[in-house]
């Protein structure tokens, strides 16, 4: 159902329309949000975002019988999990949808 893409550049300039802040200094806090998500993940943190969401490191290990036995060697899987948080919830509560042409 996408219907095109919006970069990181196209959002600074988006929210520097809608502030006194520079697409120059918009992009930079974008960045510096993206680089500090991804040192909060590499840390065990849940990151939130407000009403957007959370971020969330999530493994999956084969299980042992002691908790001895289970080492790092037992991941088989890791990934990032997104839980959407209110307003895009109720955005994909709120979606039509119609037949094309």
């Amino acid at each position: 159902m996408a219907n095109g893409v919006t970069d990181m550049e196209s959002l600074a300039e988006m929210i520097a329309y809608q502030s006194t802040l520079t697409d120059t200094d918009c992009y930079t806090v974008l960045r510096s949000l993206e680089h500090n998500i991804v040192q909060e993940l590499k840390q065990g943190r849940i990151v939130k975002l407000g009403s957007l969401g959370n971020f969330q490191v999530s493994i999956s290990a084969e299980g042992q019988t002691t908790s001895e036995a289970v080492s790092a060697m037992d991941i088989t899987k890791s990934r990032i999990l997104f839980r959407p948080g209110k307003k895009l919830r109720k955005l994909l509560g709120d979606l039509t949808f119609s037949k094309a042409g």
